[in-house]
């Protein structure tokens, strides 16, 4: 009997779950909200059968009932204090994500982790 090959597995598996949200993307464009839940409910299917990690799905895929989340029609986007906030108005999920952001100038590098030119150690020697 031949080994499975999980790599090729993989790879198709992410072809389909690309293909998936892009039809989910199409079909809430089209007001087709229900046929894009189902696609983004399939995509996690695959990617949990799977085990695939980093599919670019997640962030578009609510982690409680499996819906699609598009912005605007089926999950409100807000961005507050340095946060991303997606609420899915499925099932009212909240999902929040750090944003980058660029660090503060004052805060050098020596001066966090108490180097030289500290501000809290006063001048150098």
């Amino acid at each position: 009997m031949a080994r499975r090959d999980k790599k090729a597995e993989r790879d198709v598996a992410r072809e389909r779950i690309g293909r998936l949200m892009a039809l989910a993307e199409r079909a809430v464009v089209a007001r087709h909200v229900e046929r894009a839940h189902r696609y983004a409910d399939l995509a996690w299917r695959v990617k949990t059968k799977y085990q695939l990690r980093r599919t670019g799905a997640e962030p578009r895929i609510c982690r409680e009932c499996h819906a699609f989340l598009a912005a605007g029609s089926t999950a409100r986007v807000r961005l507050t204090g340095g946060k991303r906030t997606t609420t899915c108005l499925c099932c009212g999920a909240v999902r929040r994500v750090v944003l980058k952001g660029e660090r503060s100038p004052t805060l050098s590098r020596g001066a966090r982790c108490g180097g030289r030119g500290s501000p809290t150690r006063g001048p150098p020697p």
